[in-house]
């Protein structure tokens, strides 16, 4: 979601909703695959961090990266990225696309983004206009 719901609680409770037998390392890992280790350095409890009610203690950059954790420690077959590099600046937004892109071999990854430089590693690309498929 590109307004992902973060819960009065700590970064790691809540991308372990994805997954609640999830390990604090595994939650670590999902959140360095989404980009957030330089974030996650300089908070003062790291992981155990609280974000605020409704996540007001994070920006909108740090909600969408807990939001791409809580997808990668779900760890599902299909991937829905509804635009992941929203909220982010052009270098994190380059990093975080193509670590959604680079996927598992074991699971489909389908990206919806305006931004034409994601076409490039796509192994499919579908354009849209007014509801349909354009070339």
């Amino acid at each position: 979601d590109q307004q992902a719901y973060l819960f009065d609680s700590s970064v790691l409770e809540n991308v372990r909703l994805a997954r609640p037998d999830a390990t604090a390392e595994q939650v670590l890992a999902a959140l360095q695959e989404a980009g957030a280790g330089p974030w996650l350095d300089g908070l003062p409890s790291g992981i155990d961090t609280r974000v605020g009610e409704h996540g007001r203690a994070v920006s909108g950059g740090e909600r969408q990266r807990v939001a791409l954790a809580r997808a990668i420690l779900a760890d599902r077959p299909v991937l829905l990225a509804d635009e992941p590099a929203a909220h982010l600046d052009a270098a994190t937004a380059e990093l975080v696309t193509e670590r959604v892109l680079r996927g598992a071999p074991d699971r489909c990854v389908v990206l919806v983004s305006h931004r034409p430089a994601d076409e490039e590693p796509a192994d499919e690309v579908l354009r849209l206009a007014g509801g349909r498929r354009v070339r």
